[in-house]
């Protein structure tokens, strides 16, 4: 009898821990937000995207071996192509990826400057905060992509930093102070939830 009564048990308790299906399909429904990224630009055959990044790295970083996550071997790429391109395989022999290769680039052609937003559009993402000197908007929705405006700052800016204000959604900004040297990297700006007047800012410096 005990064992029957712990079996009950159990299968009560995983009962009540699988999730109800109306609340898990709502919750599908929420997108993601990418809050780090270098996204590069799209650019033109020949053109190269010298501004991933919000620093001006070019001829200050030593030549390393790609992060595990960025080669080829890793099976995510796979995922990824099957989730964003309909990848029928999964292998990458020549063949397959030459099909890949022309299906990205049909879909380029037929979405044009909406190309970005329809792949985060593929991925569930809502908005990607790009950490970069700049990004064009053109074709794509506003808030959809937001750089980085360390470079905005003057030569020295990279290494001042500060806190800065948007009052149109991010085509232009304001210096507020100089707060906050490194945006980029561990850094918080939280609004008080009793008082929206009231902003804490929390950066490296800040956590020792």
């Amino acid at each position: 009898m005990k064992i029957i009564a712990t079996v009950l048990f159990l299968i009560g308790v995983c009962a009540a821990q699988s999730a109800d299906p109306a609340l898990l399909a709502e919750i599908n429904k929420i997108k993601a937000v990418d809050n780090h990224t270098h996204v590069p630009k799209l650019v033109g055959a020949g053109e190269k995207d010298e501004e991933y990044d919000a620093l001006p790295c070019g001829g200050y970083v030593e030549p390393s071996d790609d992060p595990v996550m960025a080669r080829p071997e890793n099976p995510l790429f796979l995922e990824a192509w099957q989730k964003i391109y309909g990848y029928k395989y999964s292998d990458k022999t020549p063949a397959h990826v030459a099909e890949l290769l022309e299906t990205k680039r049909r879909i380029i052609n037929e979405q044009g400057d909406r190309y970005p937003a329809w792949v985060l559009d593929q991925l569930g993402i809502e908005y990607m905060m790009a950490n970069r000197i700049a990004i064009s908007n053109s074709g794509r929705p506003k808030p959809l992509f937001k750089a980085n405006v360390q470079g905005s700052q003057g030569k020295d800016g990279y290494q001042t930093g500060g806190v800065f204000m948007s009052k149109d959604g991010g085509d232009t900004w304001e210096r507020v102070n100089s707060l906050n040297p490194r945006p980029f990297y561990f850094s918080q700006i939280r609004v008080d939830p009793n008082e929206d007047t009231t902003i804490y800012v929390l950066d490296r410096h800040s956590m020792g």
